[in-house]
């Protein structure tokens, strides 16, 4: 997909930051531009790769600079006075070969729940594209900001096609510091939204898979609307070799053609088992979910064909009445298997309804 990333606030700018550097890394590119906006001038100073000419401060008059802190009705109406301006800024960007715009808010502070929805309001009533939005959930139990992401979740659930929805509570750990995770945490989210936004797009000398995915069904898991969760898992082939063998097979300068079919099998069923019980970025049950997608990548000689069509049927049995959209991505010469999994639809996760509680 060709996507324009606009991040509202200061974790919005961040993360996009983080898809600059992750769209730089790919082979191909999905970040077809990109917009900061935000009440924090000084926020929009630090960002590293966001161009300088992409981002725009609004309400200066309302918070001098120095950002909307947790009033998100403030930041609201900032955006409301300005929502002209603001979507003006990306006239010039959202082209004929832009698929679709993906709104990036953290949801726990001011800017992000107050001004987002606004935005994504102006922005579905000019463009016909799909808007969807990554929404980041804060952490702990602070009542402004759980109070905030609650109505911000609510608020966009009516403006916008989708939210993918990332939990920084359920990534950070009793002992961890929200601000030292943090670079992780949106890295790990970048590469997330990085390669489900790739799903499909191969290069002209690559072969093609068994089952294709392209961007429309991309687009269609996530048109299922509500909210949607992703799960991703990479582990190398050599994990999955028997140690005497592996050893025979470096000696031939064969690791990956002399692997045998269970050592393939085991390869892609424990890598998607990972991907969906490992860590997704808002814990559900998928069988809450009505539309889902699994995308197997790896050296062609290690997607199993018999494995990659049991995890087919193992994910459409976790969600049970959910539109299953499926394929395999070849990687010549690669050495790794990975597992992309995404269940959308979503409309009940036990976060959201601890949120809810704090929002009324």
């Amino acid at each position: 997909m060709d996507v324009v990333a606009v991040g509202v606030g200061g974790a919005g700018g961040r993360i996009v930051d983080e898809l600059h550097r992750d769209d730089a890394g790919r082979s191909v590119s999905y970040l077809a531009a990109s917009r900061v906006f935000d009440t924090d001038t000084s926020s929009l100073g630090a960002l590293d790769r966001v161009p300088s000419d992409a981002r725009h401060p609004f309400g200066t008059l309302e918070f001098d600079g120095s950002g909307a802190d947790s009033d998100a009705d403030a930041a609201r109406d900032a955006a409301a006075d300005q929502a002209t301006e603001l979507r003006r800024e990306l006239d010039e960007v959202i082209t004929t070969s832009v698929t679709g715009i993906l709104l990036v808010a953290g949801l726990g502070g001011g800017t992000g729940p107050g001004a987002t929805p606004v935005l994504a309001e102006e922005l579905t009533r000019v463009y016909d594209r799909p808007v969807h939005c990554v929404s980041v959930l804060p952490t702990g139990d602070d009542e402004t900001a759980c109070e905030n992401a609650a109505r911000g979740v609510e608020a966009l659930d009516s403006v916008v096609d989708c939210q993918i929805a990332f939990d920084n509570d359920a990534w950070i750990g009793e002992d961890d510091s929200l601000e030292d995770r943090l670079p992780a945490l949106n890295r790990e989210l970048a590469d997330r939204l990085g390669s489900l936004l790739v799903a499909g797009e191969v290069e002209a000398a690559s072969p093609v898979g068994e089952s294709v995915l392209d961007e429309t069904d991309v687009a269609a898991t996530l048109d299922a609307g509500g909210l949607a969760t992703i799960g991703h898992a990479s582990a190398p082939v050599s994990k999955f070799r028997d140690v005497e063998d592996s050893l025979v097979g470096r000696l031939k300068g064969s690791l990956l053609e002399d692997a045998s079919d269970m050592e393939r099998r085991e390869a892609v069923t424990s890598t998607l088992q990972w991907a969906v019980r490992g860590q997704l970025t808002l814990d559900c049950d998928p069988a809450e979910s009505t539309s889902a997608l699994v995308l197997f990548s790896g050296p062609p000689d290690w997607l199993h064909r018999g494995a990659v069509a049991d995890g087919r049927d193992w994910v459409a049995e976790l969600s049970t009445n959910a539109e299953l959209r499926s394929g395999d991505a070849p990687v010549p010469g690669g050495d790794s298997i990975s597992v992309l999994v995404v269940f959308a639809g979503i409309e009940r996760a036990p976060r959201i309804e601890d949120l809810q509680w704090y929002g009324g």
